[in-house]
């Protein structure tokens, strides 16, 4: 996805030069672009003033973990119990929208609202990991959160499948796996309305209408129960084989001109 023009902060303006020179004498250059969704290929198209003809979608193919772990092996990790807490798979970065989260466990604790005050978060550090830090202290909830960090496939699609719900507060992305990912598990999903997150999604997930709002993060996930039955979502646009032989077609189309 073009991010850097969405968050040049994030990147060095050495960086941020160069990705706009480059997207554009490849966009210029390309006999196809392929884009990971319909919002990027809009976002191509008016970013970088290419013809909508010129760029088609491709999925991302998602592929699931073949091992699986037991469940007890993370509930002894990281002390927790299936169904009776949240989790979240994001880096640290501002647009992830993380302190939502934070702010409605901090909420969910004090007002001793009737749904988990645990949240794990899996994923590499960012520009605002420490502010993410400084704000799990200052709200007293540093038994709360558990920061995992990098783990492995098979740790994180137990934690999926045992989650109360999977959480994804994102205001902006390319694609989005990790609620896809969720939702091919068979695990609720409350997540936000932006950028490619309903379009990736299906609109299988529950959405709320203000990413910011604690409260309506509270309200949509107590209404989970009775809006969500449990059961693993196949996406067949995802499977590996289905996004390859998209992908073969295409190559197939341009050498053909060629020749």
């Amino acid at each position: 996805d073009l991010q850097a023009l969405h968050y040049p902060e994030y990147f060095s303006k050495i960086k941020n030069m160069w990705l706009k020179f480059s997207w554009k004498q490849c966009a210029k250059t390309a006999d196809k672009i392929i884009a990971i969704s319909n919002f990027v290929k809009n976002d191509i198209e008016k970013q970088l003033g290419v013809e909508s003809n010129k760029v088609s979608v491709i999925y991302n193919p998602i592929i699931k973990a073949e091992r699986k772990i037991n469940f007890d092996y993370v509930s002894n990790k990281y002390g927790i119990k299936s169904k009776e807490y949240f989790y979240t798979v994001s880096s640290l970065l501002p647009h992830k929208n993380l302190p939502v989260l934070l702010q409605m466990i901090s909420k969910t604790k004090k007002n001793q609202i009737d749904i988990p005050s645990k949240l794990l978060i899996s994923g590499v550090g960012g520009k605002s990991e420490s502010e993410i830090k400084k704000m799990i202290n200052e709200l007293g909830i540093s038994e709360n959160i558990v920061l995992t960090g990098f783990i492995s496939d098979e740790e994180r699609d137990v934690l999926y499948e045992n989650a109360k719900a999977f959480l994804f507060p994102s205001i902006f992305e390319g694609f989005g796996m990790p609620p896809i990912e969720a939702l091919m598990l068979g695990t609720p999903v409350v997540t936000t309305k932006e950028t490619s997150i309903p379009e990736v999604t299906q609109n299988k997930a529950i959405y709320v209408n203000n990413p910011f709002s604690v409260d309506e993060w509270i309200e949509k996930i107590k209404n989970i129960d009775s809006k969500i039955i449990e059961s693993k979502i196949v996406f067949e646009c995802y499977d590996l084989e289905y996004c390859t032989k998209q992908y073969i077609s295409y190559f197939k189309n341009i050498f053909n001109k060629e020749n």
